[in-house]
């Protein structure tokens, strides 16, 4: 297994990010991506991306974060499934607003993140 991102497989996801940007027609979003070559602190080192949004009415910056076990995932899952994790991963970030809206209101995280498992992986299946 690789310890380490290389120049190529960052292009590679940059890429990718700069692809789907464009079929979701998010042209005026910027993304920022971490590379780390570590586990996530998160999760039980079991987080593939990390993200997070700020935005405004008409700009958003995304912050990814892609962990070693991204890329023990790529090893695993090839190209394709690399390329799927990024597309729901941008399909999420699409989602966050109303997910943090639908939070403050009286349904449980249970239901409300399979809600939004549901749309995001809808979403990404249609780019």
């Amino acid at each position: 297994m690789r310890n380490k991102w290389t120049k190529k497989e960052m292009d590679v996801v940059d890429k990718m990010i700069e692809k789907y940007l464009s079929a979701l027609r998010l042209d005026n979003w910027k993304v920022e991506v971490s590379f780390l070559n570590e586990y996530s602190e998160n999760d039980n080192d079991e987080s593939i991306v990390t993200g997070e949004i700020s935005s405004n009415i008409t700009y958003t910056k995304a912050y990814l974060t892609l962990y070693k076990t991204t890329l023990e995932r790529w090893d695993k899952l090839g190209l394709k499934g690399l390329e799927d994790i990024i597309k729901h991963e941008l399909c999420h970030m699409m989602t966050e607003q109303l997910y943090l809206f639908a939070l403050e209101r009286h349904i449980t995280n249970r239901e409300l993140t399979h809600a939004r498992e549901k749309l995001t992986e809808h979403i990404s299946k249609l780019i």
